[in-house]
């Protein structure tokens, strides 16, 4: 099988789990604060260490700084997706979800500052050219034919994103010198401990926590569980592509993300509209579809 299809299969589950979380803040937490969600993710974390130790039962034998980074990169993965969930509880998924596309500006911008990689004059003009196509999808078309600008998912998809990119650097330097299931089991450890963090701070979000999980426990757990093993699914299909090709050409096809999401949506919006719905009009369409082939140029820039 080509290294292509291999690591399609991970933008393909990643825009499935988008939408999943989409249908989990409007159908069970839409009168919930996102840290309820948030605690399901990140306390999923649970599941994965016993399955990340009994893979590889030498994982918790990592060295202690390389493990404290990937608590680290973890913790700042739950942050990542408190923004993201933010961002997505106030705006359509296929909206959000191209803004990801910045995530290797900031990768740049910190392998610069950590590992002392350098920026080409092309990648800072991809750069801004992402940027702008991020802008572009920022702005709402309104039914009246107005455009207004949304700052808020915007702004939080930045952050983000700006974590997403600080955290695949520090997982670099730590991947040096762990192994994948090692990696796994310490950075859930991370990803737990944030979790953990919002229980114990955050009385609303712990009660809404409770509340919820006793009244339907089946469904948002077994949503979860969908959700967590496509994004393992993902994960493992990028790694195994990595593999089987250059790492560059692999994180291009990751871009096909955002074109998924929004096939995605309106499939959904048009056969199952009681689990998603898009504005699939001509002029939404068109402004969605026009913002993400501006950052996918961007982003094919950015690598070359």
């Amino acid at each position: 099988m080509s290294w292509f299809w291999i690591a399609i299969i991970a933008p393909l589950c990643w825009a499935v789990v988008n939408h999943i979380d989409k249908y989990l803040l409007e159908k069970h937490f839409r009168n919930h604060g996102v840290g309820t969600l948030v605690l399901f993710s990140s306390l999923f974390g649970f599941v994965m260490l016993p399955i990340a130790y009994g893979i590889e039962p030498a994982s918790i034998n990592a060295h202690p700084w390389g493990a404290l980074l990937l608590m680290v990169v973890g913790i700042i993965s739950g942050l990542a997706i408190y923004c993201y969930l933010s961002a997505l509880k106030v705006a359509e998924t296929s909206i959000v979800i191209p803004i990801f596309q910045t995530i290797p500006i900031f990768g740049f911008v910190f392998a610069y500052i950590f590992l002392g990689e350098l920026l080409t004059y092309s990648q800072i003009y991809a750069g801004l050219l992402i940027i702008f196509g991020a802008l572009i999808i920022s702005l709402e078309i309104e039914e009246e034919k107005r455009i207004r600008p949304k700052l808020k998912p915007l702004l939080l998809m930045l952050i983000s994103s700006a974590l997403y990119g600080l955290h695949e650097t520090l997982f670099k330097l730590s991947a040096l010198e762990n192994n994948f299931w090692t990696s796994v089991f310490w950075l859930n450890i991370g990803l737990v401990i944030f979790g953990l963090f919002i229980f114990w701070t955050r009385k609303s979000d712990r009660d809404s926590f409770i509340r919820t999980f006793r009244a339907q426990p089946g469904v948002i757990v077994g949503v979860n569980i969908l959700s967590e093993g496509l994004t393992m699914i993902g994960n493992l299909a990028l790694f195994y592509a990595m593999l089987l090709a250059p790492v560059a050409m692999v994180q291009l096809t990751m871009n096909f993300q955002p074109l998924m999401v929004l096939v995605i949506g309106v499939l959904l919006t048009i056969f199952l509209p009681h689990i998603a719905t898009e504005k699939i009009t001509k002029r939404h369409l068109l402004h969605k579809a026009t913002a993400i082939a501006t950052m996918l140029i961007g982003v094919i820039l950015l690598y070359n």
